[in-house]
C-alpha cells in the first residue's frame, strides 16, 4: 500500500462536489494532499468535452488512457469542435442505474482516469480522489479509472467501509469487484448488488495495480472508533468532518481519535495555523480545509461567483450559510446569495426535475423491483415513490447547482440557464484573512504557506502503511 508522506493539509469541500483537477494540482505542488472530486465527474467531463474541451487539456489525459479504443468512444461521443453554442443545452450522459449501458460505464472510468492524471500530470505531488458512498452507482468504475492514473489516495464518505477496501483490492488485481448497498429508508431491507468488472472494458487484459490507502470521513467519535474496529489495517486514515452546522471537534474528541492508531485529518475547525498547531498537539496527523481553497485562483468555482463572495461590498464573515440536505442525506453548506439556487424566490421559480441523477436513491417499489427517485424530483413523483413530502418540500437540486457554480449549468430552453449553489465550506469568516488583499485574489499556495506558519514542522510525519 501506498505511504502518505507528512501531509498536514488535506483540500477539503468533498460534501460540495466541485473541486477540479486545477485546484488539486495546485495543492498537490506544495507538498499536501490535492483532491478531486469524483461524484459528478462523468457529467463534469462530458461538458468539458461539449465545450470544446478548452487549453486541449483533456486530449492530453486521453491519450495517456491505457485502453484508447475506450477513450475514443468517449471522445467521439462528447467532443465539439470549438464547443456548442451558448444557448445550446448539453446533452445528457445519461443517469447511473443497473441497467446502464457499457457508454456511460466508460464515460465512468475515463472521467475519474483524466482527472487524476491531470492533478498529477508530471506527478507534482499526492493527489487523491474523493467518492460519495452514498451515490454507489458510479463509485467502482470512478475509483477504477483514478486507480489507473496512479491516484495516491482514495476518500470516501458513506457506504460500507469493510466491502469497500476489499472492492479496492479486487480492483487492482484486475478481479471484478462488488458491495452490497443498503436502503435509505429506514427499515426497507434493499440490498441490491453494485459490482464492476475491468475486464468488461479491456483490450488486453487488466494491469495489477497498486492499491492505494482509503480514508473514510466520519462524523463522529464513536463512528470512527467503530470504523477502525471493522476495517483494522486495511484503513487507510479517517478525516473527523463533524456535522455541518454543529460545534467544531472538542480536544478530547481529536485526542481519542488521534490514538486509534491511523493517520487523521480534522475538519470543522477554523482553517487557521493554530488549529492545525492543536491538531498536531492532540495526535492528529493534519487539518482538512476547504473554504479558503474554494474561493483561490485556481479554483473552478465561477469567476463572477467568486468575486461576488470575495468583493462586492460584502466581508465574507458577514454572509449568510444555508444549510442544504443533499438527496442523500449528507448536508452541505452554501452561501445565501441573491439570485443563487439558495434563494427562496430562486428557488420557488424553478421548475423541479431530476434530469443528472447522479445522487438518486434506490428503492424497493411494491411490486418487489428497484427503482431511483430523487427528492428533487416533482413533489407528486417523489411520494408516488414511497418518498417523503418533507424530504423533498425544500430540496435544491445539488446536482445541477453544483454543475451551474463551475459555470457548466444546463440551458433550459426557451432563455435560461441554471443557478447555481455556492459552496461555503467550514467558516466563511476565514476568508478576510484573504480578501483583504487590494485584488481580491491569492492562490493555493497562499492558503497552504498561511496554514503551515504557524504549525510545528518538527513533529513526526502522517504515514499509514
Amino acid at each position: 500500500m501506498k505511504t502518505l508522506a507528512p501531509l498536514r493539509i488535506v483540500q477539503g469541500g468533498l460534501d460540495a462536489m466541485v473541486a477540479t483537477w486545477p485546484l488539486a494540482r495546485a495543492v498537490a505542488r506544495t507538498g499536501q494532499l490535492g483532491v478531486v472530486s469524483g461524484t459528478l465527474l462523468p457529467v463534469i467531463t462530458a461538458r468539458r468535452l461539449q465545450l470544446g474541451d478548452p487549453g486541449g487539456h483533456l486530449r492530453r489525459a486521453f491519450e495517456h488512457f491505457p485502453f484508447p479504443g475506450v477513450a475514443r468512444r468517449v471522445w467521439e461521443q462528447f467532443f465539439i469542435v470549438g464547443g456548442k453554442p451558448t444557448a445550446t443545452p448539453f446533452d445528457p450522459v445519461g443517469q447511473p442505474s443497473f441497467a446502464q449501458g457499457p457508454a456511460l460505464t466508460e464515460l465512468m472510468v475515463v472521467a475519474g482516469f483524466a482527472e487524476v492524471y491531470l492533478a498529477a500530470e508530471g506527478r507534482a505531488g499526492m493527489v487523491g480522489l474523493h467518492h460519495h458512498g452514498q451515490a454507489p452507482l458510479p463509485l467502482l468504475p470512478s475509483l477504477y479509472g483514478a486507480m489507473l492514473a496512479g491516484v495516491d489516495a482514495l476518500l470516501i464518505s458513506g457506504g460500507d467501509p469493510v466491502e469497500i477496501v476489499e472492492a479496492v483490492r479486487r480492483l487492482s488485481r484486475g478481479h471484478p469487484a462488488a458491495f452490497m448497498m443498503r436502503s435509505f429508508d429506514p427499515g426497507v431491507d434493499l440490498r441490491p448488488t453494485c459490482g464492476f468488472d475491468p475486464a468488461s472494458m479491456v483490450e488486453d487484459r487488466c494491469p495489477v495495480l497498486e492499491a492505494p490507502p482509503v480514508l473514510f470521513t466520519v462524523r463522529t467519535v464513536e463512528e470512527g472508533v467503530d470504523l477502525r474496529r471493522r476495517v483494522g489495517d486495511g484503513l487507510g486514515g479517517l478525516l473527523h468532518l463533524p456535522e455541518p452546522g454543529t460545534a467544531p471537534p472538542s480536544p478530547a474528541e481529536i485526542q481519542r481519535l488521534g490514538r486509534l492508531g491511523c493517520p487523521l485529518w480534522v475538519g470543522g475547525l477554523p482553517p487557521t495555523p493554530d488549529s492545525l498547531s492543536l491538531a498536531l498537539s492532540l495526535g492528529a496527523a493534519g487539518l482538512v480545509v476547504s473554504t479558503p481553497f474554494y474561493y483561490c485562483a485556481e479554483s473552478e468555482l465561477d469567476a463572477a461567483t467568486k468575486r461576488r463572495v470575495l468583493g462586492g461590498g460584502q466581508a465574507p464573515s458577514r454572509l449568510d450559510v444555508k444549510f442544504l440536505a443533499s438527496p442523500t442525506g449528507f448536508s452541505v453548506p452554501v452561501v445565501q446569495l441573491d439570485g443563487t439556487a439558495a434563494d427562496p424566490a430562486v428557488f420557488a421559480a424553478r421548475r423541479r426535475f431530476c434530469d443528472v441523477g447522479f445522487l438518486r436513491q434506490v428503492y424497493r417499489t411494491g411490486g418487489g423491483g428497484l427503482g431511483y427517485r430523487c427528492p428533487g424530483e416533482t413533489i407528486s413523483a417523489h411520494i408516488a415513490k414511497d418518498g417523503a413530502r418533507e424530504r423533498a418540500m425544500h430540496q435544491r437540486c445539488l446536482c445541477n447547482g453544483m454543475l451551474a457554480a463551475l459555470g457548466m449549468g444546463q440551458v433550459r430552453l426557451p432563455h435560461s440557464t441554471e443557478t447555481p449553489l455556492v459552496p461555503a465550506g467550514e467558516e466563511l469568516g476565514a476568508l478576510t484573512a484573504f480578501a483583504g488583499r487590494a485584488s481580491r485574489q491569492y492562490a493555493a499556495a497562499d492558503v497552504v504557506a498561511t496554514l503551515l506558519g504557524g504549525a510545528n514542522g518538527a513533529l513526526p510525519p502522517a504515514s499509514c502503511s
